[in-house]
């Protein structure tokens, strides 16, 4: 089928440009200010990330970690925010100072910390707008 071909074709790019794809992605000055083959390159992994969750789950059936990861899709926006307010105010502290299982440790607490986040403020947002739906009703 069609999306096999693409998939197909985008892991071939993806992985054959794989160095180039993390060296421009490690670079923060290059990384802001990238050129379209870096964007590119991010358009064929997205494709490939994509296809792939998409087979994953249609073999493994559903499952915690894809359900918490279409989670993270459905909400990508808080997600995103407390994310990256995490990033940046334990970065200008740490920038460079890290080794690599340091980075894979920070990884999980930042993911752990931002999901508690993201949770709590999308379900207080629920409670907020069901608040404020009932009230607008009892004035009717």
């Amino acid at each position: 089928d069609i999306g096999d071909f693409f998939a197909l074709l985008s892991a071939a790019i993806t992985f054959s440009a794989f160095t180039y794809g993390i060296d421009a992605a490690s670079d923060l000055r290059n990384y802001y200010h990238h050129n379209w083959l870096y964007t590119l390159w991010i358009f064929q992994f997205l494709i490939l990330l994509t296809f792939s969750l998409d087979k994953l789950e249609n073999f493994c059936g559903k499952n915690s970690f894809l359900i918490y990861v279409k989670w993270l899709g459905k909400n990508v926006t808080s997600v995103y925010v407390f994310q990256w307010l995490l990033i940046g105010n334990i970065a200008t502290a740490i920038f460079q100072t890290q080794n690599e299982f340091a980075l894979a440790v920070w990884f999980l607490v930042i993911t752990i910390i931002t999901s508690i986040l993201a949770y709590s403020y999308e379900t207080l947002s629920k409670i907020r707008k069901r608040d404020i739906d009932q009230q607008q009703l009892s004035r009717n």
